[in-house]
């Protein structure tokens, strides 16, 4: 594992209150670590402040909710169906991978 990873992890676990061990790349931040909504905005503040990630191309509400994430009778049923947090919530993953590439690459790009 590079630097960077480690580092993004250690982020992704100060944002999440998971402990690192709990944190791999194939991780995903709505389902695997329940970050979501404000959570979710100030772990990619912290992103760009340490690393200068451009997040300008991100689409936060193709990924996450909004504060307070309201969770209507629809969102339950899907819940029970797929038991998958992206499916019930409509919304695609991302994974601490995608993050370290931003990090890398100093940018969101949705080809990641």
């Amino acid at each position: 594992m590079t630097q960077l990873e480690r580092d993004v992890i250690d982020i992704v676990a100060e944002e999440s209150g998971k402990r690192k061990n709990q944190i791999s790349l194939d991780s995903t931040l709505l389902d695997d670590l329940g970050v979501d909504g404000d959570d979710a905005w100030e772990l990619l503040e912290r992103l760009h402040e340490r690393y200068k990630v451009d997040f300008s191309e991100f689409e936060f509400m193709r990924h996450f909710r909004n504060e307070p994430c309201l969770k209507g009778p629809t969102y339950l049923i899907r819940k029970l169906k797929y038991q998958d947090e992206h499916t019930a919530a409509g919304k695609t993953p991302i994974t601490v991978a995608a993050l370290v590439a931003a990090c890398e690459k100093r940018a969101w790009n949705y080809d990641i």
